[in-house]
């Protein structure tokens, strides 16, 4: 994709030839200006590649998707952390199904943990709703690209 595209009259400027404006002793705009214009006429700059927008959504959803993922897995430590300080495990093959069921099961004992810990389970609760919205919209993108469903694993069934 061409910079005249993203709106920019020429080509990306390559990181070292700024060097040359940074070297200036005064740094005002006239200087700049003309600096910019020697390096027009010297020709130190050159066309480098810019990724698509498409691209940059993709990236966009992908990063953020990750970002949910990390604080659900963080939050949901938190949980099991500090339950397990007053000798309540949660257990290691509880499924995000019955994550919520289990912990308010084990903190219904003591009504200021379950308080404490309720306010937690309700953030991972929110978290887990908007990640499940980006992991559809995800799954929709991955299903209208051919590419995509063809490198994505068969059911059993077509095996």
């Amino acid at each position: 994709m061409s910079s005249v595209a993203w709106g920019c009259p020429w080509s990306w400027w390559k990181r070292g030839r700024l060097a040359a404006l940074e070297a200036q002793r005064d740094k005002t705009d006239k200087n700049d200006a003309r600096g910019l214009a020697h390096l027009v006429r010297a020709g130190w700059y050159r066309p480098v590649h810019v990724k698509s927008r498409e691209s940059h959504k993709i990236r966009l959803l992908l990063e953020r998707r990750r970002t949910l993922k990390r604080k659900l897995l963080n939050i949901q430590n938190e949980i099991r952390q500090s339950i397990m300080v007053f000798v309540l495990m949660v257990g290691p093959r509880v499924q995000r199904a019955t994550f919520v069921a289990r912990v308010h099961e084990l903190v219904a004992c003591d009504r200021l943990i379950a308080c404490v810990t309720d306010c937690m389970l309700r953030a991972w609760e929110a978290l887990w709703a908007e990640y499940k919205k980006l992991r559809d919209l995800l799954a929709q993108m991955v299903g209208r690209d051919e590419l995509c469903r063809r490198f994505a694993p068969l059911p059993v069934s077509a095996r």
